[in-house]
């Protein structure tokens, strides 16, 4: 019997936006593109759970993914949203809605059985961050849910749910 371990993983991210493009479709609404390059930082610090063989009911217990380790990320992501303004006098309000699409350069980091510290370092060929964000003025609150791929394997989808306080400069 399997145990695959799919918890979120705690970490810390930060992204910079190069270049962000807004388009109006009309007074309220509009939509955005645009490049954004990332780090970000994700960590499991779990012990180990050891094979277990039940040998009244012949049950073989194999558990996936419980060793600690660090994965550090480099993300080069292409964010596509819409936004929609609330306005009322001059509190200015929006809405924003879309997903970052993009890849990532994995370094991962953890502890061999001969307990040598080992990296694996791999390419996520697909990066999906769904994201919701609220803005009033220029001061915001983000969350995003950050779903992806490692090592091309299905068994191996890693997710994690982040808020974030955003500052528009401009």
């Amino acid at each position: 019997m399997y145990h695959i371990n799919n918890d979120p993983l705690p970490g810390l991210k930060l992204v910079l936006s190069v270049f962000y493009r807004e388009g109006i479709i009309n007074d309220n609404l509009s939509y955005n593109i645009g490049f954004k390059i990332g780090i970000a930082n994700h960590f499991r610090v779990q012990k180990p759970k050891t094979e277990i063989d039940d040998t009244i009911n012949q049950i073989h217990n194999i558990y996936i993914d419980y060793d600690p380790y660090t994965i550090t990320r480099l993300q080069l992501l292409i964010p596509v949203g819409m936004r929609y303004t609330l306005s009322s006098g001059k509190a200015i309000s929006k809405i924003s809605f879309g997903t970052n699409l993009g890849t990532s350069y994995n370094i991962m980091t953890f502890k061999s059985d001969d307990g040598n510290i080992r990296n694996s370092k791999s390419l996520s060929p697909v990066v999906l961050q769904p994201y919701l964000g609220f803005e009033y003025g220029k001061i915001g609150l983000l969350s995003t849910l950050d779903i992806e791929m490692l090592n091309g394997n299905l068994l191996e989808i890693k997710y994690s749910l982040g808020f974030s306080l955003t500052y528009r400069f401009f």
